[in-house]
């Protein structure tokens, strides 16, 4: 059966006539049953296959209340599901059709019973296809299961043959009158294939297309399927990035969304978004369900909607068939990903990699370690394992005193990742952040503008080199790229990275600007409490130092404020054995990480520790943080000037970064 002919049938929700009409009208809409559409002066209406259903349903019972129970049974005949679903569909439902907030125009609410379709319905009797677009050939389909999306083989040779039959003289003469016709239509074709060519050129010379995939709604929370939620929108922002023409926001700043209720239009100006892409799924016995939905964003249009079944053992899949979906309703060239390494090859590898991801982006970077090196364990071949294994190990070394040993298994994850897939930029990113953390700067700066100079729009290396630039003491330098990477892409001021080339520079109010509005990290509170500190607001200060270490007292910033909190309240006993605590671990873990080290100087001298600050300020520069143009404007560090191990110190830092100055101020391109 076509898929045309399949969707007439099943359309009248729950039966199997077909009826002798086209569809409905009501007011300025028309909804036609057998092309499964929505239109409103011709204008097609995308909406998603329940919503559909759900307006079937109403139509055809129009002027009675239809009770929820029966709605819910013919929307979803053989599945259970939540009475908020039918909720979440009539207030889809509502927006299509334009209804403001308390309108009963098309839709009425009965109250605990169910709902009714009030507008005058008139039937249609015109062909369903007249309505169509020219640029539509097909209506979506209701359910569409990807194991069917093969092209159906040709048969074999002796089935050709015995389909082809003599021609009689009426038909070759029918064929002669139709020639010309078929010329024509050649003609159409071409030149729609080179006017479409050219539109696909010109889009790649336009503004990229900025898309927003926010993190995928579980219709049935579970613990088993709920690791989902993130990582499967963290993969599929992998593969869509390298899509021409599209520029993707980074899952960092999708995460505050969350679980949390939507408003799509602020969302998609805080993301500064063209396209957001909602999607929702449910595990079905041995199925995965999803339902995407790509909204055009300053419109609150949907520009295409579809559902998709497949098996649970090939989720692998779900990114590619998510990104060509997604880049053929933009109309942009989908990413031909031939890499090495790019696509799993064992399931269970592939589920302990979105588990590991889940988790990374938790800052639960032990869970994360773990499930990472199952993942790399079963598939060693799968670079993107190894990439977010890589990424796990630092960020658990710098931030939670992982330390040395631990920077080590990092930097052997990056090189696996290069051994597998040797073109591989975003590795390389990321490579250069571990240089900059373990005291190699100099080896970072040259691999980040190398990766620029491959991709100018990327948004993390410029935020990287902004990174290494800082460490190095090139302020101004530090400040152009960060802004560069944030005009790039604006979700990069919600992610865990902070704008410190502001707070050495002494620009405070700046600084804070560049923090999230509503944080909800501890190494974020840790960062607007130090600018309150700068700025002698001393309260606020307290106050955010405290709540960071309620969120997480592990991580070595935390218990940095946590002693500045301590010493403005006067319990100077208490500050100096949690810094002497904290340098201890420091010491004994082997971290690496000069700036934050440097830190812990300034809290000893908030103190008058004076000889521990500068004990600690040599480490620092030793491990690699020779900010000089900072050390010598730090109001926290005013009091050392006059010292002679001070000023031994500063002329150290200061010779390391004159050099590197010369190395890479002078000399902007690689």
């Amino acid at each position: 059966m076509s898929i045309r002919s399949s969707l007439t049938v099943s359309t009248r929700i729950g039966s199997a006539e077909v009826p002798d009409y086209s569809g409905f009208q009501f007011g300025n809409y028309c909804l036609h049953i057998a092309d499964r559409a929505l239109t409103r002066e011709g204008r097609l209406i995308a909406l998603p296959p329940k919503v559909f259903d759900t307006l079937m349903v109403l139509v055809e019972r129009r002027g009675r209340v239809v009770e929820k129970e029966e709605m819910m049974q013919r929307i979803w005949p053989d599945t259970f599901v939540e009475e908020a679903n039918l909720s979440v569909n009539i207030s889809t439902l509502r927006k299509s059709l334009g209804e403001e907030v308390g309108e009963a125009r098309f839709i009425e609410t009965i109250p605990k019973r169910g709902y009714r379709f009030v507008a005058e319905v008139k039937l249609l009797y015109a062909e369903s296809t007249d309505w169509l677009p020219p640029r539509q050939t097909q209506a979506l389909p209701f359910l569409r299961d990807v194991t069917a999306l093969q092209t159906p083989a040709l048969g074999s040779q002796d089935e050709r043959e015995a389909t082809s039959t003599p021609l009689s003289w009426s038909d070759r003469l029918k064929r002669q009158k139709s020639l010309p016709l078929l010329l024509a239509l050649a003609l159409i074709l071409s030149f729609s294939a080179i006017a479409y060519k050219a539109q696909l050129q010109s889009s790649r010379t336009r503004r990229p297309i900025a898309i927003a995939v926010l993190p995928f709604q579980n219709l049935r929370p579970d613990g088993e399927t709920d690791f989902l939620k993130l990582s499967l929108p963290n993969s599929l922002i992998s593969r869509l990035s390298q899509a021409d023409g599209v520029k993707v926001r980074p899952t960092a700043s999708i995460v505050k969304y969350l679980d949390k209720e939507l408003d799509l239009k602020i969302i998609a100006e805080e993301l500064h978004a063209d396209y957001l892409l909602l999607c929702t799924y449910s595990r079905e016995a041995d199925d995965i369900k999803l339902s995407p939905q790509l909204i055009k964003a300053r419109e609150d249009e949907v520009l295409w909607a579809e559902e998709i079944r497949i098996p649970y053992n090939r989720l692998a899949s779900v990114e590619t068939i998510l990104r060509d979906r997604i880049s053929a309703a933009l109309k942009v060239t989908p990413p031909t990903d031939k890499r090495p390494g790019r696509d799993p090859q064992d399931l269970q590898a592939f589920e302990f990699y979105l588990r590991g991801i889940d988790r990374l982006l938790a800052e639960d970077f032990t869970i994360a370690i773990e499930m990472l090196n199952q993942a790399v364990a079963l598939d060693p071949g799968y670079a993107p394992a190894w990439m977010q294994l890589g990424r796990a190990y630092t960020a658990h070394a710098s931030t939670q005193f992982g330390g040395k040993s631990e920077y080590e298994k990092a930097t052997m994850a990056y090189d696996r990742v290069l051994q597998l897939d040797p073109d591989n930029l975003e590795v390389a990113v990321f490579q250069a952040n571990l240089f900059t953390d373990t005291n190699r700067v100099e080896l970072a700066v040259p691999l980040l503008r190398k990766a620029i100079a491959a991709d100018s729009e990327q948004a993390r290396a410029h935020w990287v080199l902004s990174y290494a630039y800082r460490y190095g003491g090139l302020l101004k330098e530090s400040l152009d790229e960060g802004e560069q990477a944030r005009r790039l892409d604006a979700g990069l001021k919600l992610t865990r990275a902070t704008f410190n080339a502001y707070l050495y520079t002494g620009q405070y109010e700046k600084f804070l600007a560049t923090l999230p509005r509503e944080p909800t990290q501890a190494f974020t509170f840790f960062y607007r409490g130090f600018a309150y500190y700068h700025l002698k607001e001393w309260e606020r200060a307290i106050q955010d130092f405290d709540h960071a270490y309620r969120l997480d007292s592990t991580l070595l910033q935390t218990q940095i404020g946590k002693a500045l909190s301590y010493a403005l309240e006067g319990r100077t006993q208490s500050a100096r054995a949690l810094l002497e605590e904290t340098e201890r671990t420091v010491e004994q873990q082997g971290l690496m990480d000069g700036e934050g080290i440097y830190k812990l100087a300034q809290a000893y001298e908030a103190i008058n520790e004076h000889q521990a600050a500068l004990r600690v300020l040599r480490r620092s520069i030793e491990r690699g943080f020779f900010c000089y143009a900072y050390f010598v404007r730090d109001p926290l560090m005013d009091h050392l000037h006059s010292d002679a191990q001070y000023q031994a110190l500063m002329a150290q830092a200061k010779s390391r970064s004159e050099i590197f100055q010369q190395q890479f101020a002078a000399n902007p391109e690689p």
